[in-house]
């Protein structure tokens, strides 16, 4: 089987009611856009997709005491799942924000069980310490404000999990 979702570029607006009691604010001034591919074959169901926000904003006290605006981001996936072996695999989850981009990929098998296994590995490649700290929103970092970074930044973590044998 195969199936195609294409959402073309809609504010957030439409999606009012699913948004009550989240901490988007001011959906009428965000958009997004996002396409999907999920096929099934082999016992596998595989997807793609991207989704792209802009303007959003978020307000939550314990986010920030004043709301976060005019946050845009860029973010894709690829993966398979296998139902009979309950594994899931993220080939790649990319996320761009900001001038960073932040690459995640993954496994998890045996999901819910005993024998649970988990795999992740999150990474950034090298920036300026500056670009990376401007990446954050002012909101979220006011005692941050008016430094200046020398250096560079990069990220290369992964983990593994094994319920069987922590």
């Amino acid at each position: 089987g195969h199936l195609d979702v294409t959402a073309a570029r809609f504010t957030l607006d439409k999606l009012k009611p699913v948004l009550l009691d989240t901490p988007v604010i001011e959906p009428e001034q965000a958009s997004i856009d996002a396409s999907l591919k999920v096929t099934y074959a082999q016992a596998t169901l595989a997807f793609d997709g991207g989704l792209r926000v802009s303007g959003l904003a978020l307000f939550h006290p314990w986010l920030a005491p004043v709301p976060v605006r005019q946050l845009e981001a860029l973010m894709q996936v690829r993966g398979q799942f296998v139902p009979a072996e309950r594994r899931l695999r993220l080939e790649e989850a990319a996320v761009t924000f900001r001038g960073l981009q932040l690459h995640a990929s993954g496994e998890a098998a045996q999901v819910g069980s005993k024998t649970a296994r988990y795999e992740a590995r999150l990474k950034v490649a090298t920036v300026p310490c500056q670009v990376a700290l401007e990446a954050l929103p002012r909101e979220l970092t006011p005692a941050l404000q008016g430094f200046k970074l020398r250096g560079n930044f990069h990220l290369d973590l992964h983990t593994k999990i094994d319920m069987a044998d922590l």
